[in-house]
């Protein structure tokens, strides 16, 4: 029982006392606490054996009572220093519970706040001081690497930065100082290429040096970018402004491919902006692409605002299409002469005659241009002229057309018509009823459509 109180009382001045190895050590306080319930344990039987010697009434064992007393008294002490940090030091933490963190006063939080706020403000001042140092000397890319530093710093102070730098670079786009302008856009939009602010200005420096197509693209794909209704409707303005000045330059200058080209290009991303059908359709009108006009033009009739536009388009076009059938004749007294061109080598000049049902060319005409144009003879057929019946050969061409309108296989009748010197032969119904043909008398014009 001696050695028992002995090494308990070992343990307890050798563990009892040290918390740091509790506390980070689970080994150590598992130790520390094995040990103490053991002496605790030795204790408990310490006392049955002070209550045996206080038996035994004799002086030594009352002095060995007192001791066990003693020693009793001290070990609770030190049990009772047991902490609950010595117990959760040997039990694993786990996930679920939750873990002690250390508790800062809300007086010292808001100083220690204050202290840090201070000294981001102190840096951001010389960051920005800094960038602007190499803005103005035209050292982008340090003043940009110092404006993503002054960010993380000072977000309103960057945002005060990132305006004075717009408005300068605006003052050289004005100046027309484009290199400088393109030299810091580039290097600015490199670190941040969704800056929207920057992307602007260059689709502005784009169209300032005529790269208009590509200041539009630009200005499209802004849109698709942004979130705010002010801002798209910004670009969309820009873009409607710098199409107009731009297809009424090509107007100016009849160059008419180029509008066809740039409307396309433009509507691929407003398909039904009606002033850009309305200046496509202008231009298909004046390279004769009537078709394609037309269709155009019809599409905006529903239009309040451009349903007159097109009206007079439409009408301009039905002028077109006429003055193109229509052909110019030569007055000749009463009658009308029109040239056209057998087997597109030969060109002969015939008086239109309606009230003949087969053609005419002359005896004199015919001898011209037989041999190369190879006629087939046909037969014999018996007309009426002003000398009599008469029998007169019939050849076959293998085409004859006047302006675009031709036919193919058609039959002339050759005579020997001396008086006729001005002009070839006779244009007869074997050729105007293929068409549906008017004679407008007062312009000297035959109007021929299929």
């Amino acid at each position: 029982m001696i050695l028992q109180l002995i090494g308990c009382r070992f343990n307890q001045l050798h563990f009892g006392d040290k918390k740091p190895p509790s506390k980070h050590n689970g080994n150590g306080a598992f130790c520390s606490i094995i040990l103490r319930l053991e002496c605790f344990a030795g204790n408990v039987g310490s006392l049955y054996g002070f209550v045996w010697l206080f038996t035994l009434n004799s002086r030594f064992s009352w002095v060995l009572a007192l001791l066990l007393l003693a020693s009793v008294s001290l070990n609770l002490y030190l049990f009772t220093r047991l902490t609950l940090d010595d117990v959760l030091a040997v039990i694993p933490p786990s996930p679920n519970l939750p873990q002690r963190q250390v508790q800062v006063p809300d007086h010292q939080a808001k100083v220690a706040d204050v202290v840090v706020s201070t000294v981001n403000q102190d840096q951001a001042q010389v960051t920005a001081k800094q960038a602007n140092e190499f803005f103005d000397r035209l050292l982008f890319a340090e003043a940009v690497s110092l404006y993503e530093e002054l960010a993380l710093l000072d977000e309103q102070a960057a945002i005060e930065l990132k305006r004075r730098w717009y408005e300068q670079a605006k003052n050289w786009l004005d100046g027309k100082d484009y290199n400088t302008i393109d030299q810091f856009n580039d290097t600015f939009l490199m670190r941040f290429p969704y800056d929207l602010t920057f992307l602007g200005l260059k689709a502005d420096t784009l169209a300032a040096t005529d790269r208009v197509a590509d200041a539009i693209e630009l200005y499209f794909s802004l849109i698709s970018y942004t979130f705010e209704t002010r801002q798209e409707e910004y670009f969309q303005t820009r873009i409607h402004q710098l199409a107009g000045d731009q297809l009424g330059q090509y107007k100016q200058n009849q160059l008419w491919q180029a509008i066809i080209d740039l409307t396309q290009q433009l509507l691929l991303q407003e398909a039904d902006y009606p002033p850009y059908l309305l200046a496509q359709a202008e231009a298909y009108i004046k390279i004769e692409a009537f078709d394609n006009a037309e269709s155009l033009l019809q599409s905006l009739l529903g239009n309040q605002y451009y349903h007159e536009p097109a009206r007079q388009l439409l009408n301009q076009i039905n002028q077109e299409q006429l003055q193109q059938t229509a052909i110019k004749l030569r007055p000749l007294g009463e009658h009308y002469l029109v040239d056209g061109r057998i087997n597109q080598t030969s060109d002969i000049s015939l008086m239109i005659d309606t009230g003949a049902s087969i053609s005419v060319l002359t005896q004199d005409r015919f001898d011209e241009i037989q041999s190369w144009t190879n006629p087939i003879y046909m037969g014999e057929t018996l007309l009426n002229t002003a000398g009599g019946q008469v029998n007169a050969p019939i050849y076959q061409f293998e085409r004859f057309q006047i302006d675009y309108f031709f036919v193919n296989n058609i039959s002339f009748v050759v005579l020997d018509l001396p008086d006729m010197v001005h002009y070839h032969g006779l244009l007869g119904m074997n050729f105007l009823k293929q068409f549906k043909f008017q004679m407008d008398q007062k312009n000297n014009l035959l109007i021929l459509s299929p």
